[in-house]
C-alpha cells in the first residue's frame, strides 16, 4: 500500500483527535468528580448506578413509612394511656359512691362527673394523626366513637379492618387498634350501667360489682398498650436496619460512580503530554505542514 501524505496526514489527524478525546473526558470527570456523564462512557457502571439508585428509593420510602408507623403508634399510646388515665378517674368516682350511702344531690354530682369522664373518653377514641381517626379501622375518614352524654352510652362504629405499612420489600405491619378493642361491649354496658346506678339510690352493691368490669377494662387498655409498645419498638429496630442498609448503598453507588481525584488527576496530565507529544510530533515528521495541508 502506498503511503500518501494525505494518508499520513489522515491517520495522524485521527490519532490526535483520539489523544484529545481522551483528555477532554478525564477533564470532565475531574470536573464533576464523577466516573461517567453518560451511558456510554461506561455502561456497566451506569447500570448498576440505577440500580442501587432505584434502591436507595425504595429504602427512603420505606424510611418514611416506619416514620409514620412509629408516629401513629406513639399517638395511640398516648391515647390508650389517657383511656386508662380515665378508667380510674371512673373507678374512683364508683368506688366512693359504692362504699357510702348517698344523697340524691350526691349521687347526681357522682352521675356528672362519670358522663364528662365518659365523654372525655369519646373523644380520646375520635383522636387522630395526619386528619385519619387512629381507632377507625380503615373507615379513617369518620370519627368512630360516638357517646350519647344523658345516658353514658358508647357506641364503637369504624371498622375492624387492619392498617398496614409496608417497611421492607414483602413485609408490612398492622399498626392500629380497632374502637371496639379498646371499647369493647362489656365495658360500654358495664359505663352505661354505672350511670344507670348513679341516677338513683340504693344500688350501692351493684356500683361494687361494676368495679371488677371497670378493672377488666384498664387490664385490656394494658394488653394494648403492650401490644404498641412491642410494635413501636420492632419499628425502631426496622428504622436502625433501613438506615444501615441505605449508608451501605450510598457508600456502594459513591464507589461505583466517584472518581479518585489523586488517580485521575495524573491520568489526566498523562494525557495531556501525550496530547502535546502528538503536536510536537506532527510537526517534524508531516513535510508539508498542517496549515499547507488544509490550504
Amino acid at each position: 500500500m502506498r503511503i500518501t501524505d494525505k494518508v499520513l496526514m489522515n491517520t495522524y489527524l485521527g490519532d490526535l483527535n483520539g489523544n484529545l478525546q481522551k483528555m477532554l473526558k478525564y477533564d470532565e470527570q475531574l470536573s464533576s468528580g464523577k466516573a461517567f456523564r453518560r451511558p456510554s462512557d461506561d455502561p456497566f457502571r451506569v447500570s448498576r448506578s440505577i440500580d442501587l439508585n432505584s434502591s436507595i428509593n425504595r429504602n427512603e420510602q420505606y424510611s418514611r413509612n416506619i416514620n409514620e408507623a412509629k408516629t401513629w403508634l406513639n399517638t395511640t399510646d398516648e391515647a390508650l394511656g389517657q383511656v386508662g388515665e380515665s378508667i380510674q378517674k371512673l373507678r374512683g368516682i364508683v368506688s366512693a359512691a359504692a362504699n357510702s350511702q348517698n344523697s340524691k344531690d350526691e349521687l347526681l354530682a357522682y352521675k356528672s362527673q362519670a358522663l364528662q369522664i365518659i365523654d372525655g373518653m369519646a373523644d380520646i377514641g375520635n383522636g387522630n394523626f395526619n386528619g385519619k381517626y387512629i381507632f377507625a379501622g380503615l373507615d379513617t375518614t369518620n370519627p368512630p366513637i360516638k357517646c350519647d352524654n344523658t345516658t353514658g352510652m358508647i357506641t364503637a362504629g369504624g371498622n375492624d379492618g387492619d392498617v398496614n405499612i409496608e417497611i421492607s420489600p414483602l413485609v408490612k405491619i398492622k399498626i392500629n387498634i380497632t374502637g371496639t378493642q379498646v371499647f369493647n361491649k362489656d365495658f360500654t354496658d358495664s359505663m352505661q350501667r354505672i350511670v344507670g346506678y348513679l341516677s338513683e339510690e340504693g344500688h350501692e352493691k351493684e356500683l361494687s360489682g361494676e368495679l371488677e368490669n371497670l378493672d377488666k377494662a384498664g387490664n385490656n387498655v394494658l394488653n394494648l398498650r403492650a401490644e404498641v409498645g412491642a410494635k413501636v419498638n420492632r419499628m425502631e429496630f426496622a428504622e436502625k436496619k433501613n438506615g444501615e442498609e441505605t449508608f451501605n448503598m450510598t457508600e456502594i453507588m459513591s464507589k461505583n460512580e466517584d472518581i479518585d481525584y489523586a488517580e485521575k488527576y495524573m491520568e489526566f496530565k498523562v494525557a495531556e503530554a501525550v496530547y502535546q507529544g502528538s503536536l510536537m510530533v506532527g510537526a517534524k515528521i508531516l513535510q508539508p505542514s498542517l496549515l499547507d495541508f488544509l490550504r
